[in-house]
Parts: C-alpha cells; sequence; structure tokens
C-alpha cells in the first residue's frame, strides 16, 4: 500500500537523527562540499544520482533488491557515504517507485449530465467515456459541495486545502483572499518531504478563477500591489510550487503542456493538478442540456486517455495515482452553475471507499501521502474527512452538511434536514444538477432562531429576513 511508504522514510529519518520531528534538510549528509558532488543533490530517493567523492571515485544509487535502495551522497568531509533504504512499491533504475499523485480537473461537470455520458445514454456519447472507465473501473463517486459557491474559485481552493470557506476566506469568485500560507496540500507535502523531495506542478485553463497575481482591481478601479487582503487564491502557495501556470487556455494546450511536463519530470516524485476549462466553457456558451456540453465531455476523456498513455509510455503509470475531479457542477438545462453543488470524482485509487463533501479531497490525498489531517503550523486540522474510511461520526450534528451516499449518517435526533437551497440575486434557488438526491444541512429549522446554513430559501420559519453576506462589486475592468 503505497500510503505506508512514507511512514518508513520517517522511521529511516528518526534513526538517522535521533529527531522525530526530523526533515530530510536537516540530515547533514546530504550536504555538498567543494570536494565532493552528489548529481541529484542529497537524499533523493525517487531519483537515481551519481555521488564523486574527494578522489573522483564515482558511486551511484543502485538497488541491491527489488525492495532495497542504497543511495549514495557526500557527508560533511566530503567522502561518500551510503544509506540503505527500503522500497515497499520496489526499487528499479536506482531508485524508490514512487506513488506519483496526479489530479485532473474538469471545471464544473455535473454530475447527472457526467453519468448520462458515461452510461452511453446521450447521443454524443454513443461509446461512453471509455477512458474515464478504464481508469476507475466502473465507479464514479459524488463530490458535493456543502461549503462556498458553486463556482472555480472556491471549488479549486476547498478541493486543494481540505477548509471550509469562512478558513480559507475564498467564498466565491468575487469574495476571496489568498489561501493562507501552508494551507493546501501541495506546501503540506513539500514540507513533509522536503521541497527537493517532490516536485509540485500547478497547470490551469482557467485563468485568473485559479489565479495567482498578488495584486487585484478594487471595486473602485484602484490597483493594489502586494496586498494581503486583495490578493487572488494562488497569490501565496504559488511560489512554494515547481511549477505554477494559470491562464485561459484550451483543452489541447493543457494537455499537451502537462505530458510535456510529466516527460520533464519523470525521474522525480510528482505532485500535480492539471485543470482544464471545459466542460465549463461549453456550458456558458452553449447551455448544460447542449450537445456541445456532451461533446467536451467526450474531448476530455480522449486527453485523458492520451495523459494516461503518457504515464504508459514512460514507465510510470503503475506507480501513479490518477483522480479524476469536477470542483462543482452545472444548473440543470442552464448556460450558469448559480447553486450546483453536485460534482463527481473517479480513480485508479483502490482505497476510496464512498462518495463525499468537496473538502473531503484534500484530506484523502494527505492521508495518502502520510501526511496527518491536523494542526501543521499555522494551518489548522483539515475540516474535511479521507474517503479511505467511515466519517469519524455517527451522526451529523446541528449546522452541519448530510451528504447523500450508501451509508451516510443521517442528521443528529431530533434535527431537520433541510436542503441546499440558497438565495440567489434575490431568488430562491433549489440545487440542481443531481436528481434524487437528498443532500442538505441537518438544523432545528422551527426553534425562532435562524441558525448556520439556514436562510429564507430553506427555513423560512427562522429567516424571514434574508441574512445577507456583501461581496465586492464585480468591477469590469479587472482582468478575469
Amino acid at each position: 500500500m503505497y500510503r505506508r511508504y512514507y511512514l518508513l522514510i520517517v522511521l529511516f529519518l528518526i534513526a538517522a537523527t535521533g529527531r522525530a520531528d526530523a526533515k530530510f534538510s536537516s540530515i547533514q549528509l546530504a550536504v555538498p562540499t567543494d570536494s565532493c558532488s552528489d548529481s541529484d543533490s542529497g537524499l533523493k530517493f525517487y531519483r537515481q544520482g551519481t555521488v564523486i567523492d574527494a578522489q573522483d571515485t564515482s558511486f551511484q544509487d543502485a538497488c541491491i533488491s527489488p525492495e532495497t535502495l542504497v543511495e549514495y551522497t557526500c557527508d560533511s568531509v566530503g567522502s561518500a557515504a551510503l544509506v540503505e533504504q527500503d522500497c515497499p512499491n520496489g526499487c528499479q533504475h536506482g531508485a524508490c517507485v514512487g506513488p506519483n499523485v496526479i489530479v485532473i480537473g474538469w471545471d464544473a461537470a455535473q454530475r447527472d449530465h457526467l453519468l448520462e455520458c458515461f452510461n452511453k445514454e446521450s447521443p454524443e456519447c454513443l461509446d461512453g467515456l471509455p477512458n474515464l472507465a478504464s481508469l476507475s473501473g466502473g465507479v464514479i463517486y459524488d463530490s458535493i459541495t456543502s461549503s462556498g459557491t458553486s463556482q472555480t474559485k472556491p471549488g479549486w481552493a476547498q478541493i486543494f486545502s481540505g477548509y471550509n470557506a469562512e478558513t480559507m476566506g475564498v467564498y466565491s469568485n468575487t469574495d476571496f483572499h489568498p489561501i493562507p500560507y501552508g494551507f493546501t496540500m501541495f506546501e503540506k507535502a513539500e514540507d513533509y518531504f522536503g521541497a527537493d523531495n517532490l516536485v509540485t506542478l500547478f497547470l490551469s485553463g482557467k485563468d485568473t478563477e485559479t489565479g495567482g497575481e498578488c495584486s487585484r482591481y478594487t471595486p473602485l478601479g484602484t490597483l493594489e500591489i502586494e496586498n494581503f487582503q486583495e490578493g487572488y487564491p494562488w497569490c501565496f502557495t504559488k511560489d512554494s510550487l515547481d511549477h505554477f501556470e494559470s491562464k485561459k487556455s484550451d483543452n489541447q494546450f493543457i494537455a499537451n503542456k502537462a505530458m510535456s511536463l510529466l516527460e520533464n519530470y519523470r525521474n522525480d516524485l510528482i505532485l500535480a493538478t492539471f485543470i482544464f476549462w471545459d466542460p465549463d466553457a461549453a456550458g456558458h456558451l452553449y447551455g448544460e442540456n447542449s450537445p456541445e456540453y456532451s461533446l467536451s465531455l467526450v474531448n476530455l476523456d480522449t486527453w485523458l486517455g492520451l495523459i494516461v498513455g503518457k504515464l504508459d509510455q514512460l514507465d510510470i503509470l503503475d506507480q501513479t495515482m490518477i483522480y479524476v475531479i469536477s470542483d462543482h457542477g452545472f444548473g440543470e438545462d442552464s448556460n450558469r452553475h448559480v447553486n450546483a453543488p453536485y460534482g463527481f470524482l473517479a480513480s485508479n485509487d483502490p482505497s476510496i471507499s464512498r462518495s463525499g463533501d468537496r473538502k473531503d479531497f484534500a484530506p484523502t490525498l494527505l492521508e495518502g501521502l502520510g501526511i496527518s489531517r491536523e494542526a501543521i503550523g499555522a494551518a489548522p486540522a483539515v475540516e474535511g474527512f479521507s474517503l479511505y474510511s467511515p466519517v469519524p461520526f455517527s451522526c451529523v450534528s446541528e449546522g452541519g452538511a448530510f451528504i447523500d451516499y450508501p451509508g451516510a449518517p443521517a442528521c443528529c435526533t431530533g434535527l431537520d434536514l433541510i436542503s441546499f437551497e440558497a438565495m440567489k440575486n434575490g431568488k430562491c434557488i433549489e440545487p440542481s444538477g443531481a436528481a434524487g438526491n437528498l443532500s442538505g444541512y441537518c438544523t432545528q429549522c422551527g426553534d425562532g432562531i435562524c441558525s448556520t446554513n439556514e436562510n429564507i430559501c430553506n427555513c423560512r420559519s427562522d429567516c424571514p429576513l434574508q441574512k445577507i453576506h456583501l461581496t465586492p462589486v464585480f468591477n469590469p475592468f479587472s482582468v478575469r
């Protein structure tokens, strides 16, 4: 099981340093000297390197058994030193076989429409989505939004952090701040493994909706620079990534650039996300029930097959976990996604056991990488729960979200289940995109108190007057 792989690394570090909290960067053997060089710059178990010591003798990392690596590095006096490292996923070509993680984003893929295409029920999808079916073994999970709007900025921010909108400060496409330092799984993974031991890639075709600029226009049109409150969501995180690129790009560009990046880093441990602008772009232009929306899913499935084929060609497919996920759904028979909380998740990760909340995805990857979901540095404990196991509560408490899937805990005794219906632009909008799904909030609707997640639409008796969350006015001159 790939999750256990990292425990062995941690045990090695404890043995090598005598400290349970040691990081790769603290191992003095990994520091090259003027008289000794190390081509992979230290203890890099996932990359083959060569050490040349002060006597000009060469030592190359090598597999001494199918599961054991001998890793060479420079010691503090310029000599070659070696350590043996167990590789539970196997040792090949002088390096441990590491579980790469690749997240592929299909922006605004509505669950019901995706299933219609997947199950060959749409005339544009006569062959279904064969590459998604092959990857997932035919299993599609629900990914449901209970916190933050069904929009791109809060969607991808939550997917890669595991926090509620209030914790991140990313509420909607118009009400947002930079994700605080250290909150994303990318930063936590780099801190855990050491930045030199992991390659982090973020490639998106969504432009400023996944932007990293540390300035944006205020509602009055005045440019603010390096203002903590006025940067785009990925302003801080991007500085920790090995590659960050977010610009308006079609599916072909994203897929080809993704395959190029994978080839460039084929010998490294990879944590990557590649976010496509479809089917969102097709939905806004032609509507959710259009042939174009279906065809965009078919197109994405084709690119998925090419990316998987590239991983196979690079001989790293067997050591790669691939997740295909949408940040939210799309309004039924609409060209908008005003209240569309129903997305999907598909993967070749056999440990996933259930559907869940959008915020459950990040803790799933954290567990897979051996990283705690508890507080790390300034980042609090994540607010989602890993999809590898049932949620750790028997019923949903007041204010919490009931996520409708087989075996999900119901609302605690005495609480009512109210819907995700919400006030949008002065109208009550019911959630759409997942027929028959009963997800909602658990509250004491009728107690006379307008409490968390209750509103004039889903609990009028408690909320006769709509509570309004003020958001910045849209500025048409800003780059979006």
